[in-house]
């Protein structure tokens, strides 16, 4: 688990595989130091892996679909 931060906020990566009590215990610590007033954006790290087994994923390059997502895109705004 680690973090930074950038724009004025904190940002925190939690380890998708650890315990809701490590993930507190990281939070408690890290965020003392954290500038006052700053937003926290925390979001957890999680595995291809377990993506693909719950869910099915399949990744695949975004260059052979972009045909397809500049048209999509086109349909929605304008071009000038």
């Amino acid at each position: 688990m680690y973090s930074f931060d950038a724009g004025g906020a904190r940002f925190v990566v939690l380890n998708d595989n650890d315990t809701v009590s490590a993930w507190y215990s990281f939070l408690v610590a890290n965020l003392g130091d954290a500038p006052e007033g700053a937003p926290v954006v925390a979001f957890p790290t999680v595995s291809i892996d377990r993506v693909r087994s719950e869910f099915g994923f399949a990744p695949r390059s975004v260059l052979s679909d972009l045909p397809h997502l500049v048209a999509e895109f086109r349909k929605v705004v304008p071009v000038r």
